[in-house]
C-alpha cells in the first residue's frame, strides 16, 4: 500500500472509516433487473453507519421492483399504463355510471364486479383500472383471457395433476380478473367441459368470498341460461351495485370510431 494512502486511512476518525466502508459497499454493482436504482446500485441493500457499525438496510426500490414484478405476473403489463381510471372516458351517462360503480367497488372486500354487453365499450379498460388498484394495494392479481386459458387447461384432458397445477393459481389468487368470459365466435355456447371448468373456479372463489372481476359480451341473464348455478353465483356476488350491463349498440363501440 502506498505510504501516503496508508497515512490518510490512519488519520481518519472511526466514523469516517466506517462511512468510507459503507461508500465502498454501496458502490458495488448488484444484479437486480427491471429498474436502475442509484442508491443501492441495483443490490437492494443500502449501507449506512449506525451505532458504530456499517449496517445494511433494504432499499426503497424493492417496493417498486415488487410492484413491477406483480404487474408482470398479473399478465397486464402491456395495457396497465393505458387503461386507468383517469383515461376512462365519461362523455356519456352510462360511462359515468360504470366508472362510479368501479370506483366504489375497489373499496369493497371480497365482492365481485361483472360487466357484460356491447363489444368495444370499454369493459376491458375499466376492469384493468380496477385490477391496477388492487396491484397497488400489494395484492396478487391474475389476468385470465378466458378462451385462451380455458383451451390450455382443457387440453390436458385426464391429466388431473397438470390440470390442478393450472387451475390452482386461478382459484387462490387474491384478485382474479377474467376477460371475455365465455367468448366464442359466432355466438356458440360453451361446451359442457368449459362450463364445468368455469364453475370449478368461480364456485371456489364464491365459497371463499374472493375478489373477482369479470368482463363478457354476455349478460348475467345469458350466463344463467347457460348454467343457472354458475350465473346465480355471479349474480349473488355482484348484485346490485356491481352487476353492470351495456345494451347492444354499435355506437358504443369505441374501436369503430375514427377518432382515437
Amino acid at each position: 500500500m502506498p505510504e501516503g494512502l496508508f497515512s490518510n486511512i490512519k488519520s481518519l476518525s472511526e466514523e469516517e472509516r466506517l462511512q468510507r466502508e459503507c461508500d465502498c459497499l454501496n458502490a458495488q454493482p448488484g444484479n437486480l433487473k427491471g429498474i436502475h436504482c442509484p442508491k443501492c446500485n441495483d443490490k437492494g441493500v443500502v449501507y449506512t453507519v449506525k451505532e458504530g457499525h456499517c449496517v445494511g438496510r433494504q432499499c426503497d426500490c424493492l417496493v417498486q421492483r415488487e410492484n413491477a414484478a406483480r404487474i408482470e405476473r398479473s399478465g397486464l403489463s402491456k395495457v396497465i399504463k393505458r387503461y386507468t381510471f383517469e383515461s376512462y372516458k365519461t362523455d356519456e351517462l352510462w360511462q359515468a355510471k360504470i366508472k362510479d360503480a368501479a370506483q366504489k367497488f375497489i373499496q369493497q372486500e371480497g365482492a365481485w364486479f361483472y360487466i357484460g354487453g356491447q363489444s368495444g365499450c370499454g369493459k376491458t379498460h375499466i376492469c384493468t383500472a380496477i385490477a391496477n388498484h388492487f396491484l397497488n394495494q400489494n395484492q396478487t392479481v391474475k389476468y385470465m383471457l378466458w378462451r385462451d386459458e380455458a383451451i390450455r387447461i382443457l387440453a390436458n384432458g385426464t391429466n388431473d395433476d397438470r390440470r390442478q397445477e393450472l387451475i390452482s393459481p386461478l382459484k387462490n389468487v387474491d384478485v382474479l380478473y377474467i376477460d371475455d368470459f365465455f367468448k366464442h365466435r359466432n355466438g356458440d355456447r360453451p361446451s359442457e367441459a368449459e362450463t364445468n371448468l368455469a364453475f370449478e373456479i368461480l364456485n371456489y372463489r364464491y365459497i371463499n368470498r374472493m375478489t373477482t372481476i369479470i368482463s363478457s359480451e354476455l349478460t348475467v341473464r345469458d350466463i344463467i341460461n347457460i348454467d343457472e348455478a354458475l350465473g346465480g353465483r355471479i349474480y349473488d356476488m355482484a348484485y346490485p351495485s356491481y352487476l353492470l350491463s351495456v345494451a347492444k349498440d354499435v355506437k358504443k363501440n369505441y374501436r369503430l370510431r375514427s377518432e382515437k
